[in-house]
């Protein structure tokens, strides 16, 4: 039976047990080294490939970087503008200050002295002022660092309501500021008989029932009545209804058919004329049935005595 050589007679015979897989690993990297070299890139387009990797990283990796600096310096800066004292609210400006305070227009506004002036949402603030009933048009805008500047309209008061205290009351029938000596005399229309508790209670009910009165001295001055008498007050009463105050006579209109009463009334005036209406202390025209009719009460020093008469067609005398 044939035995293989051993290692020593391998070693005599000039061969060794490990040269012959040396040999193939020597051939395999051979053969990779010349596959990597069939596809290495010529030198002259590396090169040009690093300048263009180059000039995309300065363009694009600036805004990477810039960016979050930008947003981080942006957020330093209002970070001081929001905690920094010298921004705080100190002075509001407006040029109205008579006929409304300044006070009063914090109040309204929902700010006060001290808050931020950057964080001051001029839009808030400016539909809250608008809503107050004696502003008509309103503008902000802030005076650096620490002045707020108000650029308003106001509108005139429509009458004067007699609560505990005369209060001078908007279009809308709203009463909002105690009236002054001068406004008292400039002969704007006073309502009475609500008293102020009740107008707390029920607010939007009774600014229903002051724009009806408004509406009544629309109507007796469109009527043509302001010529005769002024209307200077209107009395609201629960069961009564509108009584009205124009010169020395007091005018019962009831709460009802309001419309058809004044033309009653101005028929009266047409009877009566210019000069004998003064002398007329009472008109009650509140007569449920009967709205061509009227009970007339004069001045006199005689005994008192009602008068009633059925009244003339509109185009007679």
């Amino acid at each position: 039976m044939q035995q293989n050589p051993t290692i020593d007679e391998q070693q005599a015979a000039g061969k060794s047990p490990t040269s012959e897989p040396s040999r193939s690993r020597r051939r395999s990297r051979r053969r990779v080294w010349a596959r990597r070299n069939t596809r290495r890139v010529p030198t002259a387009q590396r090169v040009r490939t690093f300048f263009r990797f180059c000039r995309w990283m300065f363009r694009w990796g600036g805004w990477f970087v810039g960016l979050p600096v930008l947003f981080l310096t942006c957020r330093a800066v209002w970070h001081n503008f929001v905690h920094d004292s010298s921004f705080a609210l100190r002075k509001v400006e407006h040029a109205l200050e008579k006929e409304i305070s300044t006070k009063e227009l914090m109040l309204a506004g929902g700010f006060r002295a001290g808050d931020n002036l950057m964080l001051l949402s001029l839009t808030e603030v400016a539909e809250r002022l608008r809503k107050h009933p004696q502003i008509k048009w309103v503008r902000l805008r802030r005076k650096m660092p620490h002045t707020l500047v108000v650029e308003l309209k106001t509108q005139k008061p429509a009458a004067i309501v007699m609560f505990d205290r005369p209060y001078l009351m908007s279009a809308s029938g709203i009463p909002y500021r105690v009236a002054s000596a001068s406004q008292q005399k400039a002969g704007l229309l006073r309502i009475h008989g609500i008293r102020k508790a009740e107008y707390r209670a029920f607010p939007k009910a009774y600014q229903t029932i002051f724009c009806h009165a408004l509406a009544l001295q629309t109507v007796y001055r469109e009527h043509g009545l302001a010529k005769f008498q002024s209307l200077r007050s209107v009395h609201i009463e629960r069961v009564g209804g509108y009584t009205l105050v124009a010169g020395r006579t007091t005018i019962e209109l009831g709460h009802d058919r309001l419309l058809e009463r004044l033309k009653a009334l101005k028929k009266v005036y047409r009877v009566f004329g210019n000069q004998r209406i003064r002398n007329i202390q009472k008109i009650h025209l509140n007569l449920d049935r009967h709205l061509n009719r009227a009970v007339v009460k004069p001045y006199s020093s005689q005994p008192l005595s009602q008068v009633t008469g059925k009244l003339p067609a509109a185009g007679r005398k």
